[in-house]
């Protein structure tokens, strides 16, 4: 965890992995999108702007990760939707210019994520499941000798969950299957997925797996917290709203 500690400790100053960011908050931040529901620029900002262990690329990852799980709650949403969404926020978010695009660094930290998650769908766009695809993947989504790169850990979630069709369990099982760093990719797809779907979608079997094995913190609990923040939040932008609404017809 030394590259987390120096990150902290000296914020852009510490390449962490000679350049090659982890995926330590990619898989920590989900939490960011279900308290900005339906709005993944809000998401994406709020965890630009606290993630502190994160540096490079490994940055953006985690916010179009966060602004994913906040669009995947819109009652209209696709897995199509989601991914628009997430990007987008990203676009809006990031400040392009002149000296940006000529600096060496440009398409190291800036077009990555949204290279290996087009490859990653058009690859999956080709597959009929989440299986078949693991070689396509294997030869075009590694961005490191590491496996738990952080846009690679982005891309691989999203890509299994368009081969999945959105199917919850199908994309879990495909990145636990996938190999690398699994794990880690399937909490990704996991959030994502959930979000969309509730967890309704999640086999009974599996909820009583984790909290067998799992009892503390009790997740129940942390959700209903989770979703008071929510509503806290949706409460103070509808008084803001009707009172900016007030004032222009008084």
């Amino acid at each position: 965890m030394e590259e987390y500690v120096l990150t902290g400790i000296h914020g852009e100053g510490k390449l962490i992995w000679g350049g090659q960011p982890t995926n330590g908050f990619v898989m920590a931040n989900s939490p960011l999108g279900l308290i900005c529901p339906c709005d993944p620029q809000t998401a994406f900002n709020r965890s630009f702007d606290i993630d502190f262990i994160s540096s490079g690329y490994a940055r953006y990852s985690a916010a179009l990760a966060a602004a994913a799980v906040s669009a995947a709650m819109h009652p209209n949403a696709t897995v199509s939707s989601i991914i628009q969404d997430a990007l987008a926020a990203c676009q809006n978010h990031r400040i392009e210019g002149k000296l940006t695009k000529e600096w060496d660094w440009y398409e190291h930290v800036f077009q990555v994520n949204e290279r290996l998650i087009q490859s990653a769908i058009e690859i999956a766009a080709r597959h009929a499941d989440v299986f078949s695809l693991r070689e396509a993947y294997y030869k075009n989504l590694q961005y490191g000798p590491l496996g738990s790169e952080a846009a690679q850990t982005l891309a691989v979630p999203l890509g299994l969950l368009v081969a999945a069709d959105g199917d919850l369990r199908q994309t879990i099982i495909g990145c636990v299957n996938y190999g690398r760093d699994n794990d880690s990719y399937a909490s990704v797809a996991g959030a994502i997925a959930g979000a969309l779907h509730s967890t309704k979608a999640i086999p009974e079997d599996w909820i009583d797996t984790i909290n067998a094995a799992n009892p503390e913190p009790n997740i129940y609990t942390l959700s209903l917290g989770l979703a008071d923040i929510a509503r806290r939040r949706q409460q103070k932008m509808m008084s803001v709203a009707e009172a900016v609404e007030s004032l222009m017809y008084s």
